[in-house]
Formats: C-alpha cells, structure tokens, sequence
C-alpha cells in the first residue's frame, strides 16, 4: 500500500515538475516541445483530426507529431517572414504572416499552396459557422471565399483576441499596446445580427462583458466561457470570466484554441542562452473525476486494511 501511494506521489511530483502551465485542480495539462524546424519564430499553429498539429515558423508550413513535438513532414515552403497564425478547416489550412501580409491556403486535396488574400498586419483568424474573419491591425475582417475582406469590427489599436460563441456572436478585446498597462481594456460582445448589418463597429456598438481586463493575446469560447491569454503581467496565464484560471510561469500564452474537450495554447520561453522554446500546452478536464480518483484510493486504502485480496488475480 505504501508502494502504491508513493508511486503516486511520485508521479504527481514529476509531472508538476515537467509542465510549464499549473492548472486548477479537476484538470490536467499535457505539453509538447514543439521541433522549431530552424525556423524564424513559431508563432501558429492548428490542430489536425489526427491529432497531430501543422506549425509554421516563417518559411515552413510542416506537421508535427501531436504526442511528442517532432517534425514529421512539409506541406509547403515560403520566403522568410514573420509567421502570424494556422487555422485548419476541414482539409484546407490557413496561414498568416504579418511581413508581407499574405494569408496563404494550403489544400491537402491537391497539396498546392495559393494566396486567399492579403491583409497588412494579419494577426489571427476565427470561423463562425461558413465565415471567416481575420484580425488585421485592430481591424477584424470577414473574408468572403474569394478573398475579399469586409471590416465589420474596429477596436483599440492593437490585435487582440476574437471569439465566438455558439450562436455567431462575437466577443472582441484589443491587444495592448503599452507593456505593463493593466486594466486597461474591455471584452466587447457584438451580436450575429450586428455583424450581418454591413456596419463597421466600434466600442460604442459593443456590450461590455469583461471590464478592466489586462490585453489579451488570444481568447476561445471553452467550456461555455470566455478564456483568454494575458502577458501583460507576471507570471503571465490564461483567464475566463471569474479570474485566473492557468498560470504560465515566465512562459508566455499567445494564440489559444477551443480543440473540443478543452483548449490548445502556445507557449514561448527562452532557456538559458536566450533561444526561443516553443511549447504546446494542451488543457482538458481531467478524466477519470477527483471523485472516481478518490473511490480508487479508497478503495484500495480499504481493502490493505482488512486484509483482503480482492484486488489480486
């Protein structure tokens, strides 16, 4: 028995040690170190059906293993730029960077890389249902299939975080722009029926639905509430509508997605020569309950205590 629970100890023990990101208890977080492939700067990323993720660094779109961060295969090269975001959609992905302006397609059908449109400063890009909006500058735009680009939102003046909920309303906050402001930005909701109205809003258009917040980075509708990414402050993290709810440590949280059980966040740090190091922190609700975790113990607390070998085969 005591084998058994400092086994468990143990292994409570190197885990926290290993992962960058401390989630609350009833969660687990699982972190990848994702292979940089000597490129310019990690900076999207999108998840694969597979579950494996597509990276691109700059002059590089390639897969990487979702289980252990290795480089796996290319989809397509480019000049070097600043990369900006992934966003894959069904079996195309989407990728940004902000040097040029470019948002490039890569199709897996044909494996051809085309150019979906160009917009300066592009920062991120969400789907709502069949549309496509992108963060451009503190421009949110909604790109039509054949890349021209509508400004429907326009807040603050930096790239922030975009998110939408189930029923097509958006949630913008800008970025900020002065490092070390806090509280100086709001969380705005902006309607489906606003967004279709082919008005460009603004703050005075929006409900307010996070006030003071520090800028965020990047945000998702998650477990039916708004998360987002801070670096403002320190340790930087992710926070949903009641607070805190991730500490990143001296990690800093950019892009974050709903993945469907939870959410995905790219972390970047630096080691001890000042190279970057690129993390993918996975965040899910923890399985089995604390409850079943406790029973188990229990259980086997119980049974060590009488005696009993209903536990042996």
């Amino acid at each position: 028995m005591k084998k058994v629970l400092f086994s468990l100890l143990l292994m409570a023990a190197v885990c926290a040690q290993a992962s960058i990101m401390t989630v609350p208890s009833g969660y687990k977080v699982t972190e990848i170190t994702v292979d940089d492939n000597d490129g310019v700067y990690v900076s999207g990323f999108g998840r694969l059906s597979s579950g494996d993720f597509v990276i691109y660094n700059g002059v590089e779109l390639y897969e990487i293993d979702g289980a252990t961060g290795e480089y796996t295969k290319t989809l397509a090269e480019t000049s070097p730029v600043y990369g900006s975001f992934v966003r894959v959609v069904g079996d195309k992905v989407y990728f940004g960077e902000s040097s040029k302006g470019a948002v490039n397609v890569y199709d897996y059908a044909t494996g051809e890389t085309t150019l979906f449109t160009t917009l300066a400063g592009n920062y991120d890009m969400k789907v709502a249902g069949d549309d496509i909006y992108i963060i451009a500058g503190n421009t949110v735009n909604k790109v039509a299939a054949d890349g021209t680009a509508t400004p429907v939102i326009t807040v603050g003046s930096a790239s922030g975080a975009l998110i939408f909920d189930d029923a097509g309303n958006a949630y913008y906050a800008a970025g900020e722009e002065n490092w070390g402001a806090q509280g100086a930005k709001n969380m705005y909701k902006f309607t489906a029926r606003q967004l279709a109205s082919g008005n460009v809003l603004t703050e005075a258009d929006g409900e307010i639905v996070l006030a003071a917040i520090d800028g965020p980075s990047g945000g998702d509708f998650v477990w039916d509430d708004l998360f987002y990414t801070d670096i403002v402050v320190s340790p930087s993290g992710v926070y949903n509508s009641q607070g805190k709810f991730a500490d990143a440590g001296s990690a800093y949280p950019m892009l974050m997605y709903a993945n469907g059980d939870g959410f995905d966040v790219l972390l970047t740090s630096y080691d001890s020569s000042w190279n970057s190091v690129y993390t993918l922190a996975t965040v899910t609700a923890e399985v089995p309950e604390p409850g079943t975790l406790i029973a188990l113990i229990t259980g086997v607390a119980g049974a060590a205590f009488f005696g009993r070998r209903t536990l042996v085969k």
